[in-house]
């Protein structure tokens, strides 16, 4: 029922997002619709189109300085790692894998992009490549486990991911440095969707427990999370990178405002 208009061949849509990513200055959200990446004033609005052409590109997210995006490129032949610039509108492909890529993000400081490479359910593990493309390097190997989503502290320094089996997974702290991994949570719930905050003192995830959603967030110098919102499960996304007070979630397919401190969702309208 999402379809509001259709006319010379044109399908105009108010949902359907997914794998949100907001700007360095906070002022436009980029994500994907229908296979094609889209960016988005944070007020909302008419989104405007980056990528055409055949495959489905999911995952895209924003360089430090707001010129670049990285996304995924899937063919029947396997996926590309592209970068897009978004000054030019060119784009080249640095990766090229016959696996599926997950989350993706750019390391400015070291010159390169970390990302998952899924091989299955059991197996998505934590990569790097430098930007200009090259040799691709495994940061993490634990068999038969899984990464899900990652984001960097703001000196990237540190990598908080959430890792485990299907069906449940804990947090940790890993050393960009020398891959020393900490474990932060032991729970029987489902974390994931990792975020961290700019000023490096809030890192939020999602907790999946019983069909419900909890939007948590923890200090990052320890300490238990506090739930801030709840609902039933509706394949929830929060954005990689978050403001200090504000997040951007993805929720139904639709995108939110989040405050971190209240809880208050306020809709990011779109078409």
């Amino acid at each position: 029922d999402f379809v509001l208009a259709v006319s010379e061949g044109v399908v105009t849509v108010d949902r359907g997002a997914q794998d949100p990513a907001l700007s360095p200055d906070g002022s436009q959200v980029v994500f994907a619709v229908f296979g094609k990446i889209w960016v988005l004033p944070i007020e909302g609005g008419e989104a405007r189109q980056i990528t055409y052409g055949l495959g489905w590109d999911t995952r895209p997210v924003w360089s430090s300085d707001g010129r670049f995006l990285a996304y995924a490129h899937q063919l029947p032949a396997g996926t590309d790692l592209v970068i897009h610039n978004l000054a030019t509108s060119g784009s080249s492909v640095i990766y090229h894998t016959d696996k599926e890529l997950g989350q993706i993000a750019f390391h400015n400081k070291e010159g390169e992009i970390y990302f998952l490479l899924d091989s299955s359910q059991y197996d998505s593990h934590l990569w790097r490549i430098p930007v200009e493309g090259g040799q691709a390097k495994q940061l993490t190997f634990t068999q038969d486990w899984h990464e899900w989503s990652f984001a960097f502290s703001p000196d990237g320094e540190k990598v908080l991911l959430d890792h485990g089996r299907f069906g449940g997974s804990d947090l940790y702290l890993l050393s960009v440095d020398d891959l020393k991994a900490t474990r932060l949570t032991n729970t029987p719930s489902h974390e994931f969707s990792v975020a961290w905050s700019r000023d490096g003192k809030t890192q939020v995830y999602i907790e999946a427990d019983n069909g419900i959603d909890h939007v948590t967030v923890k200090d990052a110098e320890g300490g238990s999370g506090k739930r801030i919102y709840s609902c039933p499960y509706d394949q929830k996304q929060l954005a990689p990178s978050t403001l200090e007070s504000t997040a951007v979630l993805c929720a139904g397919r639709r995108l939110y405002r989040l405050d971190l401190k209240s809880g208050r969702c306020t809709p990011i309208p779109f078409k």
